[in-house]
């Protein structure tokens, strides 16, 4: 009876507070957000509105209260990139400008300076991938080469990349994992168990579907479980995941009307039920991005246009206080 008591006061407690309705960079899509290694302060890199394509880099000391802009980077602007970080370095690779798709790696340990890792990975140019760092081990994950139907033509992927040496040259592990292929990956897996295993889940093959919530795992990307072959949240994409006290968390995504809707894995059961929880306050979304900083979901930008055209752009920030699942 008390442990009921203990989860619902915290449940009861876990609340979103807004952060700044305006922040001073400019609304957007998929920015990429993490947290630096030796000071916990939150760096946003590039993302895009409309045609517009950046690769600007902001550091906010407060949570996402205050930000200064540090330097545009020197990787090409870009949205759909993919960015995770390790004890040390923050690592930034793919994407594309609507006119190119990307297969280089960078990294920086301030965002300030950067280094070009390779220009030119053993994986195909792509965007919307997936990018997992397990124990010092770097894992690469589907994504798409172009513009998906039926804006475009381009072509989704499930094949599987290793690299051992923080992202210089890289293995394939797989050709073609068991789950299919698909894009909207960038912030779609995460590390889950005590045996931190590689969480997969949901994505997109096309503008039109199809959308999936089948929830896969692996721990060296050649060996895939089908946890769940079908989550309690709705098939969708441009949804994150985030690990947090070693529950899963995922929030909104695509959808008509765009989604705000919050679920949660509880710790240590991959194929359990995912737990409906209270819908967020503010305005459905997709490809914003999200990070965990001691112990806070903090949340910002996105978009709610449909096809990713158009808008609105949000240069929102949230936080997610005590979150509970």
């Amino acid at each position: 009876m008390l442990a009921l008591y203990f989860c619902a006061f915290y449940a009861a407690t876990a609340e979103w507070t807004q952060v700044t309705s305006s922040a001073p960079w400019s609304g957007r899509s998929d920015p990429q957000l993490v947290v630096v290694p030796s000071t916990g302060a939150l760096l946003l890199l590039g993302g895009h509105a409309n045609s517009n394509y950046y690769n600007d880099v902001w550091e906010s000391s407060d949570s996402g209260k205050s930000w200064i802009q540090l330097l545009n980077a020197p990787w090409s602007g870009r949205s759909y990139h993919t960015a995770k970080t390790d004890d040390k370095w923050i690592y930034l690779l793919g994407g594309h400008n609507k006119s190119s798709w990307f297969n280089d790696v960078w990294r920086t340990s301030d965002g300030r300076a950067w280094e070009l890792v390779t220009a030119s990975a053993e994986w195909s140019p792509r965007a919307a991938t997936a990018l997992q760092i397990r124990r010092g081990r770097m894992f690469v994950m589907g994504g798409s080469n172009g513009l998906l139907p039926p804006i475009g033509h381009g072509t989704c992927f499930n094949d599987v990349w290793i690299s051992d040496d923080g992202g210089a040259h890289w293995k394939i592990a797989m050709s073609k994992a068991p789950w299919a292929a698909r894009e909207g990956l960038q912030k779609l897996t995460a590390l889950y168990g005590d045996d931190d295993a590689i969480l997969l889940t949901a994505g997109e093959a096309g503008y039109f579907g199809p959308y999936y919530n089948d929830v896969w795992s692996t721990i060296d990307g050649r060996n895939w479980t089908l946890q769940n072959p079908h989550a309690d949240f709705s098939a969708r994409s441009g949804n994150l995941l985030v690990n947090v006290d070693g529950s899963i968390f995922t929030f909104g995504g695509y959808g008509l009307p765009m989604k705000h809707d919050a679920y949660c894995l509880p710790k240590g059961v991959s194929s359990g039920k995912w737990r409906k929880l209270s819908s967020a306050p503010w305005h459905g979304r997709f490809d914003y991005d999200m990070v965990v900083q001691n112990g806070t979901i903090i949340l910002m930008g996105g978009e709610a246009s449909l096809f990713g055209a158009g808008g609105p752009y949000y240069n929102d920030v949230w936080k997610y206080v005590d979150p509970m699942c």
